[in-house]
């Protein structure tokens, strides 16, 4: 079995829908192969390693939307109270505040280039629209 099926499968199980599922295989692929490269070259540089540290915890982070959001709102697309419990709104600021964290500890305490975090961190803004035009590709065939 392929990577990229079992994780899907993964996904599929946890109630992705089909689009989410997809980019969110190429999110953390992308970032796991960024993190990767970035813990080969640490040797040389630092600059892709914090990029591949950024990248992984933008995924973390949207993979957590992406699944609060999903699981708060009706096929209708209007949120069902009943379905949004403190629990939920608890961990998704948990997961912002120790994303913040983590950014004052990179960016002050170890001096991580921050033009390579915020590169990482924009990852997932960038692999929307990747996502999105190769979706569009494949319908027009």
């Amino acid at each position: 079995m392929k990577i990229r099926e079992a994780a899907e499968r993964y996904l599929w199980k946890k109630g992705f829908s089909p689009s989410i599922r997809r980019l969110l295989v190429i999110l953390w692929s992308t970032a796991a192969l960024s993190f990767a490269a970035g813990l080969a070259a640490l040797p040389w540089t630092a600059v892709p390693f914090w990029f591949g540290i950024s990248a992984l915890l933008s995924a973390w982070n949207f993979s957590g939307m992406a699944f609060f959001i999903q699981g708060s709102f009706a096929g209708a697309g209007v949120p069902d109270a009943r379905k949004i419990s403190g629990l939920q709104i608890l961990f998704s600021n948990l997961r912002l505040f120790i994303t913040g964290i983590f950014l004052y500890y990179a960016l002050v305490v170890w001096r991580a280039n921050p033009v390579a975090v915020a590169a990482g961190l924009s990852l997932a803004v960038l692999c929307i629209p990747a996502v999105l035009l190769h979706s569009s590709a494949e319908k027009r065939k």
